[in-house]
């Protein structure tokens, strides 16, 4: 089995899939995060929505899904027709949203008592997210 070229090169996708999908998961799930804690009400129900479905729903009933939509919209066949984007988006939409949860978690981890500290300091709202709340989460 390790002598067969196909086996390597299959386990390089892999890995390269698997890659993409983490690092691209890793800033929309933190984007995703930022937007259920400090977002409107209209912004921040259907981040829920996509996290509750996308944590869901089983990855490989994705994956099956996603590559098979093509079918369904034919307009989507050149981008999703490819496997490797097919499963990357698959992957991605997954990870991000498990990513979500880790951040949402991280951030909320952070004492309030950090937060007052730098209003206190006279910062701005981003000031105090990028200096102080995302580097201790």
């Amino acid at each position: 089995m390790f002598s067969i070229g196909a086996f390597w090169q299959a386990c390089v996708t892999v890995i390269v899939i698997s890659t993409l999908s983490w690092g691209i998961g890793l800033v929309v799930g933190f984007l995703l995060a930022c937007a259920k804690l400090s977002a409107p009400r209209w912004v921040k129900i259907p981040v829920e929505l996509y996290i509750w479905f996308f944590r869901s729903v089983p990855l490989m009933v994705l994956l099956v899904f996603v590559y098979n939509l093509p079918q369904l919209f034919p307009v989507t066949q050149p981008l999703l027709g490819v496997p490797f984007i097919a499963g990357l988006v698959s992957m991605t939409v997954t990870e991000a949203a498990y990513m979500a949860e880790i951040h949402r978690g991280g951030l909320l981890s952070v004492a309030k008592g950090q937060s007052e500290a730098g209003h206190a300091l006279s910062f701005s709202f981003i000031g105090i997210q990028r200096l102080i709340v995302i580097p201790q989460a």
